[in-house]
């Protein structure tokens, strides 16, 4: 909350309940031709399985999940590059901008996350 700059207050007042919020994610999607994308996939499927338990309900679907932070680090490792690089150098460095004042910004960062996907797949596809 404090790297978001979320107070309850703020929450009560824009925010919607998990229940909704989780109907809305799944309404419309076909599942069975969509992927997610994710900037470290196993914590963000654990956290959206675990806010379908919440309400009481499982994952009403199947996805097939990208993990982008893995995708980003496969090319530099061949080149012997081993650092972490988080979600904005790994922009900076795969030339995707980032405006790092706009970080964790749940839909800035989940753009970034998509379109840092889209150059990496079409890296991987033409390596």
């Amino acid at each position: 909350m404090k790297v978001n700059r979320l107070t309850i207050e703020k929450l009560q007042a824009e925010g919607i309940s998990a229940k909704l919020a989780l109907e809305d994610f799944g309404r419309g999607v076909n599942w069975n031709e969509t992927v997610l994308a994710a900037w470290g996939a196993d914590f963000e499927t654990k956290f959206l399985q675990d806010a379908f338990r919440r309400i009481d309900r499982v994952v009403p679907f199947t996805f097939k999940v990208i993990d982008v932070r893995s995708l980003g680090h496969f090319p530099r490792a061949r080149l012997g590059l081993t650092e972490y690089l988080g979600l904005g150098e790994a922009c900076d460095y795969y030339g995707v901008p980032f405006d790092s004042s706009k970080a964790h910004d749940a839909l800035y960062d989940t753009t970034k996350t998509a379109e840092l996907a889209l150059v990496l797949l079409k890296e991987a596809g033409t390596s």
